[in-house]
């Protein structure tokens, strides 16, 4: 046991991250979706528990990747993480990737209707702690 939910929740989502793609190519989906950091919530108060706690990836061109809760949640409405993965397949197939030459993004895979996507506001590192 990790003893604090927020790094117990990060390195479940690590853990997932490190497996094998399926396209039989032996990525890890950590690097075919060229991934840099985890973002961890900044913890105040778990009066709501772990399932309310959310993380973001970083992506090496400084695109953020809006994940949602931990992989293990139970928590009504969150996409399960074989859906996110396919949504993240699907945005680098049509963007042509998470990064722009000009830009990050901030793209949000939560929502039961599809990604949403806006530029990043530039800006440094919020209150998450990166996780490698």
């Amino acid at each position: 046991a990790w003893g604090d939910p927020v790094v117990a929740g990060a390195a479940e989502l690590a853990n997932v991250l490190i497996r094998e793609t399926e396209d039989g190519a032996r990525d890890s989906w950590w690097k075919k979706l060229e991934l840099q950091a985890i973002l961890v919530p900044r913890r105040l108060a778990l009066s709501g528990g772990q399932d309310q706690l959310e993380y973001q990836l970083r992506t090496l061109g400084g695109s953020e990747i809006l994940w949602g809760r931990a992989p293990t949640t139970r928590h009504p409405g969150e996409l399960a993480v074989a859906q996110k993965l396919q949504r993240l397949t699907e945005y680098q197939r049509d963007w042509g990737g998470f990064n722009d030459q000009h830009d990050p993004y901030l793209i949000d895979i939560r929502p039961w209707h599809g990604i949403q996507r806006s530029l990043l506001a530039r800006q440094p590192m919020g209150e998450g702690v990166r996780v490698h």
